[in-house]
């Protein structure tokens, strides 16, 4: 079991660190399995996150919404005025 030290950082045992992962100030996810929520660390930021919404704070999800975040401010998106107007746009993408 690791200890929390007095600046706050967590001490992981050799056996349970993930590969690749033996530089000091490495970022590292840690799920409680038996626990309702995890700590999830996000560039040094150690937020309190229940498992089932775990998946956002993944490495992956958040390069989509810094993808999503970039085309929204280029302006790579639509506005519709009806659902009818957007399911029409989506038969449109599929036919082409």
């Amino acid at each position: 079991m690791g200890l929390v030290s007095v600046r706050h950082y967590q001490q992981i045992p050799v056996s349970l660190r993930p590969r690749g992962t033996n530089t000091a100030g490495d970022t590292v996810t840690v799920v409680l399995s038996t626990a309702s929520t995890s700590s999830v660390s996000v560039a040094g930021d150690v937020r309190q996150t229940r498992l089932d919404q775990a998946w956002f704070w993944t490495p992956t999800w958040q390069a989509m919404e810094r993808e999503a975040d970039e085309d929204l401010v280029a302006g790579r998106y639509d506005d519709f005025d009806t659902l009818d107007d957007f399911i029409d746009d989506l038969e449109r993408l599929m036919e082409e």
